[in-house]
């Protein structure tokens, strides 16, 4: 190397060490901070960014299933609209502290012998009063579960064929939400006491 590109090379470092020096006095020992205090600032809200867009995404999906599963429950009883509804979030949440109130031997059987006096129904045509319920499903895809229709008893009994076939299992909530029909895939019906 000459003399000459030794002295420029000296004279550039001297330059970049004038820099520092500079930011030194302003930053501290934390020179590089301010650059990389950017970059990580920038890293962390493009994962909150992308963390949000996936969240987005996946809230996207899980409703577009739910509305799969509505639009399958108004194939099979196509009087949906005129004789039922679907719960609100209010009465979602009572419906599930209500089922998770329930003793069960396995997702879709109830352990009668810990709940309270109750009676099998031999035939539907035994249940003669009119009372409003809620369609429970025990069985079925996760997102099935997250919808409750909600109509008149003897509505349901005239569509039960279709409903058993959406969920053989089924659990009829009443209105007080304490009270319930457990219905197996044989169509056994045991009817809680005080229904």
């Amino acid at each position: 190397m000459s003399m000459v590109g030794f002295i420029y090379k000296s004279h550039k470092l001297a330059e970049v060490l004038v820099c520092y020096s500079e930011l030194f006095e302003i930053y501290g020992d934390h020179v590089d901070y301010p650059i990389v205090s950017r970059e990580k600032n920038m890293q962390e809200e493009n994962k909150q960014r992308l963390k949000q867009l996936l969240e987005q995404q996946k809230q996207r999906i899980y409703n577009a299933k739910i509305n799969d599963q509505k639009e399958y429950i108004l194939k099979e009883i196509p009087q949906f609209h005129q004789h039922y509804q679907f719960a609100d979030k209010e009465d979602i949440i009572k419906l599930k502290m209500f089922l998770k109130s329930l003793p069960t031997l396995t997702s879709i059987r109830l352990d009668f012998s810990q709940l309270p006096k109750q009676q099998e129904i031999k035939f539907f045509k035994d249940i003669n009063a009119h009372f409003n319920v809620w369609i429970c499903f025990l069985s079925g895809l996760p997102e099935l579960f997250e919808l409750y229709p909600y109509g008149d008893i003897q509505d349901f009994i005239n569509d039960f064929d279709s409903w058993q076939y959406i969920s053989p299992y089924l659990i009829l909530v009443c209105d007080n939400f304490k009270d319930f029909i457990f219905i197996d895939d044989e169509k056994k019906m045991i009817q809680s006491q005080n229904t």
